[in-house]
């Protein structure tokens, strides 16, 4: 009921005045404006804002640089215990190529020694074959010759030569004449014939042909060095033939001339200058 004074306003919530209210008091207004300061204060501004977000990162950024550095010194300890381990094999390895330098200079020297020392060898084997060769230069061998019990064996040559050539010798011609060692029990021994001098064995060995004709082999008396050079010869695939001849060794290509053959004489080596050998005209006569 309207007493026709006017009414005291209910007081409201100091976050929904109004500042500009007339009938607000001093007090009542204090009161408003201290709850806005607290609520200004608990308020974040833009700088607040970039300020946190600052110091967030820098949190987090002194973290992945610690993280970093630390993962970093690590690695770097581990590279260089590696360099300290490489630089030790590097030594190693140089100690070890000295070495093998070393060892490599005395083998070339000890090389360059056997090498003399081997030619020197086959020098000196050479000249002791020619030597020996050269002592049977009138030698001849007999395969295959019966000896009858009541004669001879000296008789039984000169009589078999004298027959097959019809070149008569006699015992002044034989300077000597003996069996060789066979392995065949079942065979006549092998026999040596040295002559006086070598136009004598030339003479028997023209005919030798003809020694053939009655199963009688007649042979140069050559050497071990000779007679396995001949052999090693013969299995050379393109050469046709090998041969023994007035103190040496000799073989052809097929169509070409023959060359001499040396007792350390290489396959390829022997192959290849055949090759270059002329071609034969007529046919060999001392084959």
């Amino acid at each position: 009921m309207s007493t026709g004074q006017p009414q005291k306003r209910v007081r409201e919530s100091s976050t929904q005045s109004d500042l500009t209210d007339p009938f607000m008091d001093i007090g009542e207004f204090t009161e408003v404006v201290d709850g806005l300061k607290q609520k200004m204060d608990s308020m974040m501004t833009k700088d607040d804002l970039q300020i946190m977000i600052k110091d967030i990162v820098g949190v987090i950024y002194n973290q992945v640089k610690d993280s970093i550095s630390a993962e970093i010194k690590t690695i770097e300890v581990s590279t260089n215990e590696a360099h300290e381990k490489i630089e030790k094999q590097e030594d190693s390895i140089n100690i070890i190529e000295n070495k093998n330098q070393k060892l490599q200079r005395k083998l070339d020297s000890v090389t360059q020694q056997l090498n003399a020392l081997k030619a020197t060898s086959n020098q000196a084997i050479c000249m002791a074959n020619y030597n020996e060769q050269y002592s049977r230069k009138t030698n001849i061998k007999i395969l295959n010759l019966t000896q009858t019990d009541n004669t001879n064996l000296q008789a039984t040559v000169i009589k078999v030569i004298s027959q097959v050539t019809g070149k008569t010798i006699s015992n002044n011609d034989l300077m000597a004449v003996h069996h060789l060692p066979s392995k065949f029990q079942d065979k006549p021994k092998p026999v040596l014939v040295k002559f006086r001098n070598s136009d004598i064995k030339r003479s028997i060995m023209i005919n030798r042909s003809k020694f053939f004709d009655r199963n009688i082999k007649v042979f140069d008396d050559i050497t071990r060095h000779n007679s396995q050079l001949i052999n090693r010869v013969k299995r050379i695939p393109t050469v046709e033939s090998a041969w023994y001849y007035n103190g040496s060794v000799y073989a052809k290509l097929q169509g070409r001339r023959g060359a001499k053959i040396n007792l350390f004489e290489s396959t390829e080596d022997i192959t290849k200058r055949l090759q270059q050998t002329p071609t034969e005209t007529k046919p060999n006569q001392f084959k």
